[in-house]
């Protein structure tokens, strides 16, 4: 079976317009970007009759090699992850944005990847707002993954676990939780270093954004081995190649 490679990185830009539209306009050789913490603003101001004065309406950076793939939002809400797939993909149904995902929420995108109108690989993009207590998780580990398809999720949890955080780090109340749910799904940590540096002042190095395979997308090869970037610029760049199979 033929195996169609997509290049696929993961950018937290810290809410920065410059730098989405600069990765959007000089990475040409990405097929899909996902985005954490993206700038989202507003981008329009909807009036009516009974609305003379217009109520805005957030939006991402939009770029006519992309397609922008956002979470079920309203036109007021923001959001905390973001994606932008080639045009091509998306016109050809390569790639699309699932927004009836259980999964799917304002914080989190559910992509589908498919070929010949079959789902083979699910990729789930989940930025972790964390509440002044507790976590925002529930969403997340009520749901069972489905263990017969390739799934890929890339997550920035802002929290620390024995299981991938370095020495020193104090695990979160709710960690427990998280790991039992990741081992419950057979989750791989597909991290190989360090993705949070901390100040230049603090030099504090932890994960916190944690990249996970199913045990489908592992045993079916379509996983090159994952890289990481630290950009004062860019914030976390992960990225990976898949082979669509």
């Amino acid at each position: 079976m033929a195996v169609y490679p997509l290049k696929v990185m993961l950018v937290n830009v810290h809410c920065s317009n410059n730098c989405l539209y600069a990765l959007l306009q000089t990475r040409d050789d990405l097929d899909l970007i996902l985005i954490q913490e993206p700038w989202f603003r507003t981008v329009a101001t909807m009036r009516s009759d009974t609305d003379p004065l217009g109520t805005a309406q957030l939006g991402a950076p939009i770029n006519n090699m992309w397609e922008p793939l956002i979470p079920k939002v309203t036109l007021t809400m923001t959001c905390k992850a973001v994606g932008y797939a080639r045009k091509s993909l998306t016109c050809s149904g390569t790639i699309w944005n699932n927004t009836t995902h259980p999964l799917a929420t304002p914080n989190s995108l559910v992509i589908n990847v498919t070929t010949q109108d079959a789902i083979t690989m699910w990729i789930i993009n989940i930025c972790h707002a964390i509440p002044l207590t507790g976590h925002n998780l529930r969403f997340l580990f009520s749901y069972e993954l489905d263990e017969l398809t390739p799934t890929i999720l890339i997550r920035d949890f802002n929290m620390h676990s024995p299981l991938w955080s370095l020495p020193g780090h104090t695990p979160l109340s709710w960690g427990g939780d998280l790991e039992e749910w990741a081992d419950h799904n057979s989750l791989k940590v597909l991290n190989p270093v360090v993705t949070w540096v901390g100040s230049k002042e603090s030099n504090h190095p932890s994960v916190l954004d944690l990249a996970f395979a199913n045990e489908a997308a592992c045993f079916t090869n379509q996983l090159s081995s994952m890289k990481v970037s630290l950009s004062d610029s860019l914030g976390l760049v992960l990225h990976s190649r898949l082979g669509i199979r």
